[in-house]
């Protein structure tokens, strides 16, 4: 179980200027919350030290008769462990596919590079009966950083909503973003009141509020539907079905619904089934009678 205490430590190894972390200060001063990160492959080992501390002053870590050390003019010779001087980075790709099932974004959703180790578009979150996308960055402080992600939201957020959730503790102040793309720090957005770690929902919310009432029923072209509470999104060959039974108002056999599209399925099921589970929709909103005919039930 990844808890808030979990979280806020890598983002505070993240928001370092290196990055990384020893082991030593790892599993010294964080024990079994250092231990257990290592375990989950949450931090992984990127190098070791060329140089270490000792008696005040800093040293080169240089290779002695098969041991790591360094020598010092007042005690000669001291060796170290060779876990001593490994370094961690954060496993960015553990850490972005926990947020994404924070936020409940699909398994089958992989996040798209943006820019390497800084920027992911994480793929999009249901806020709010809303879809948003999701994009986020480290090391906004850097100008560069900050140039690519305005040229990324100007190209493809120019007027459309999406979170940018920023991973380590820098957000400079001068920054200026719009409206509708808000930046807001991780920690910003935990349920505090939490144990395991999630994101308050209140809070994400409220970044993007719904302008007036949300009206029930199909959006223009039968690609969403909102009943009941839940939102429903459908394939172009979905909606084309969805629009037949819902244009019909009654019970239709499969034969003569999928004739009437420019599906060459012959079960109607197939088409509302991937990767061994059905759409939400199914059992839902579209009933049968187990004999073939199928209709809506949207009222």
């Amino acid at each position: 179980m990844i808890i808030r205490e979990d979280i806020a430590l890598i983002q505070n190894i993240i928001s370092n200027s290196s990055r990384m972390i020893t082991y030593d200060c790892l599993t010294c001063y964080f024990g079994e919350r250092g231990k257990k990160l290592l375990s989950l492959k949450a931090l992984i080992h990127t190098g070791n030290r060329k140089q270490i501390e000792y008696e005040g002053r800093f040293y080169r870590i240089r290779y002695h008769k098969g041991k790591s050390g360094i020598f010092s003019t007042h005690s000669g010779w001291v060796y170290f462990n060779a876990d001593c001087l490994k370094l961690y980075a954060v496993c960015m790709k553990w850490l972005i596919r926990f947020i994404q099932d924070c936020l409940k974004i699909p398994d089958h959703v992989h996040a798209k590079i943006i820019a390497p180790d800084h920027i992911w578009h994480l793929g999009s979150s249901h806020i709010d009966h809303q879809n948003i996308p999701v994009i986020s960055v480290v090391s906004l402080f850097e100008q560069e950083i900050q140039k690519k992600l305005q040229t990324y939201l100007q190209k493809y957020h120019h007027t459309e909503s999406a979170l940018v959730l920023v991973l380590d503790h820098h957000i400079p102040a001068y920054l200026q973003y719009s409206e509708h793309t808000p930046h807001i720090i991780l920690q910003d957005l935990v349920d505090i009141n939490s144990q395991p770690f999630k994101f308050d929902s209140k809070k994400v919310g409220a970044l993007f509020p719904v302008q007036g009432n949300i009206i029930e029923g199909f959006s223009e072209g039968y690609r969403t539907e909102y009943f009941n509470d839940t939102e429903y999104h459908f394939t172009l060959l979905q909606a084309e079905i969805i629009e037949i039974m819902d244009t019909d108002r009654k019970p239709l056999h499969q034969s003569e619904i999928l004739s009437r599209t420019t599906s060459e399925q012959i079960r109607l099921a197939s088409i509302f089934r991937s990767k061994g589970k059905y759409h939400p929709a199914w059992g839902q909103i579209i009933k049968n009678d187990g004999k073939g005919n199928y209709w809506l039930d949207v009222d």
